[in-house]
């Protein structure tokens, strides 16, 4: 049922747009804007997935950049992946260290590269029941 209203809400915005700019325009903004999701999706690819860190919490990155996480006590962390001006990708005052070949990635503070977050990939199925239950370790 929340979906619904969303789906109002959006197929009306697209409907004033269509109606404001004209079919051209339109579907012309449509494909960029589908060439900048690409594009995004496609720069995120090494943050994607899900990973477990040393103090037990466990993330999930998303294809669209969605970055949930779960704390040990089962609390939940919110927030979301961004490309930066300069092309690095962000994750509030982290930034990915791309420069590292392991199979883990790193977050580096921006401020503080001496602090970091080291993530493992972590594919098993009890991680993914744990995000989606919000099940304490």
């Amino acid at each position: 049922m929340l979906s619904l209203p969303r789906c109002h809400d959006h197929d009306s915005t697209q409907d004033l747009l269509y109606r404001r700019l004209g079919a051209d325009k339109f579907s012309k903004l449509l494909d960029e804007a589908d060439v900048l999701t690409k594009k995004f999706q496609t720069r995120i690819q090494k943050a994607r997935g899900f990973f477990q860190t040393a103090n037990g919490i466990i993330w999930h990155v998303t294809p669209d950049g969605e970055v949930k996480g779960l704390h040990a006590d089962g609390s939940r962390i919110r927030d979301r992946v961004r490309v930066a001006p300069d092309d690095t990708l962000q994750i509030g005052p982290f930034r990915l260290d791309e420069t590292r070949g392991c199979h883990c990635i790193h977050w580096l503070r921006k401020d503080d590269p001496d602090k970091s977050w080291n993530w493992s990939r972590d594919n098993t199925l009890r991680t993914r029941v744990r995000l989606a239950t919000g099940e304490r370790a």
